[in-house]
């Protein structure tokens, strides 16, 4: 599991006041981790406004793009 998809649920549980993480189950820690992987899908697709800022800072905007779904992808593995 990535260390942003962990940082994701951990940010998640904590933001739902869920049991402290460190007290948390393996099955309560593993439902964060899904929920956490479902934003990161979300957040694949980026918007026209984030690609039109990654082109600022890249070449083009496909550039950025593809850089951004890369980013995602390794988030999610």
């Amino acid at each position: 599991m990535s260390e942003m998809r962990e940082r994701v649920a951990r940010a998640l549980a904590q933001t739902n006041h869920a049991r402290d993480w460190d007290h948390m189950t393996e099955a309560g820690k593993s439902w964060w981790r899904t929920e956490a992987a479902a934003a990161i899908v979300a957040m694949r697709e980026p918007t026209q406004a984030m690609a039109d800022a990654g082109a600022i800072e890249t070449s083009s905007e496909e550039d950025a793009i593809e850089c951004w779904i890369a980013m995602i992808n390794e988030a999610l593995k």
